[in-house]
């Protein structure tokens, strides 16, 4: 009787011992805040154990208990299953939901705008405020020769080949993957206009120098193509571009300045190999990362015999094409401010 009565004693413990240890996984389980619904950016990385996964959703307030979760992992032996990516989690799920979530790689998904005549450097700030990938790292990389050259390239950088677009990255890709994709997308949308073989000819980056230079004179797309003609007859006539797109470059990009609404003639005199006012032809490299557009009139422009254009009408971005510099005199008297002294 005694034994009966020591075993049913047995049986209770262990029932309570279950049903307590229960509740508590219960308690744990539960949200952290049921009422909050703000999303905060946790991110996986390649090669992250359960338990560095655990530590940083407890470290931002996302899970009751890191045990839990690396018990969910253990009960269902996907420790190693884990998917790298960057997970918007709210600490108002569950701490199983938060453990699919992971599980199944639901990234999530952040959309990035490229606008067209943005310079790598504008372009990776934006990726790093976004935080897909550090600016430096970023500009690191597209100047690195070995990644430039897996990417079928031979120039000391992919500046111009970056194509302005809307794109879709997760915050589980790498920085090479972010540009592997921006570049994918170069060739391809290029691509609709000429082979791949002429894309990768020294002809093509020549005039992708000068598409990056016509994507920062024009505004309105259909004098795109009539900008390219200016800057093909003053080549032809060994004639400097004169750009001013091109003297904001080094006063923006090399020497960090701030961007200006009007410049000087001492900014005109700038020392740099990029000053088209004061050296001849092209500079050596794309001053910004032209569309389809810019690019398009470069490699179909018009014949035309205009050597100058002015801006006319600053809030419609319209100029005013001369063909001679009698012409040009009279219309930056009539349409241009003066350079300042």
């Amino acid at each position: 009787m005694n034994r009966i009565k020591f075993f049913i004693a047995i049986i209770i413990f262990f029932v309570i011992a279950i049903s307590l240890l229960m509740g508590y996984g219960y308690y744990l389980n539960l949200p952290v805040q049921s009422q909050n619904n703000n999303h905060i950016l946790v991110i996986v990385n390649s090669g992250d154990s359960a338990f560095k996964v655990s530590q940083k959703l407890y470290e931002n307030n996302l899970i009751r208990s890191p045990l839990l979760f690396r018990i969910l992992t253990k009960i269902n032996n996907s420790a190693s299953l884990l998917k790298q990516g960057g997970y918007l989690l709210s600490p108002a799920m569950s701490t199983y939901e938060i453990y699919k979530i992971i599980l199944k790689g639901e990234n999530a998904i952040v959309k990035v705008t490229i606008p067209e005549g943005w310079t790598s450097t504008r372009i990776a700030e934006l990726l790093d405020k976004k935080r897909l990938i550090d600016s430096e790292r970023f500009l690191s990389l597209i100047t690195n020769k070995k990644f430039i050259k897996s990417l079928g390239l031979s120039s000391d950088s992919l500046e111009g080949y970056l194509f302005p677009d809307t794109y879709f990255f997760s915050y589980g890709q790498s920085g090479e993957e972010i540009i592997t994709k921006i570049i994918d997308n170069f060739f391809k949308k290029v691509g609709t206009l000429i082979s791949h073989e002429d894309i990768m000819s020294k002809d093509f980056y020549e005039k992708l120098i000068l598409a990056s230079i016509v994507e920062r004179e024009y505004r309105l797309p259909e004098e795109a193509p009539l900008i390219a003609s200016v800057f093909f007859n003053r080549l032809e006539r060994r004639i400097p571009l004169e750009s001013c797109a091109t003297i904001d470059y080094v006063l923006t990009e090399e020497r960090g300045e701030k961007n200006k609404l009007e410049l000087t003639y001492d900014d005109l005199k700038v020392e740099s190999p990029f000053n088209t006012y004061k050296y001849y032809g092209l500079p050596p490299a794309p001053i910004s990362n032209p569309g389809l557009i810019a690019i398009k009139a470069v490699l179909y422009p018009p014949k035309t015999d205009f050597l100058y254009f002015v801006l006319k009408d600053p809030a419609k971005g319209k100029h005013y094409f001369s063909k001679t510099f009698e012409e040009h005199v009279r219309a930056k008297f009539l349409y241009l401010k003066p350079y300042k002294n």
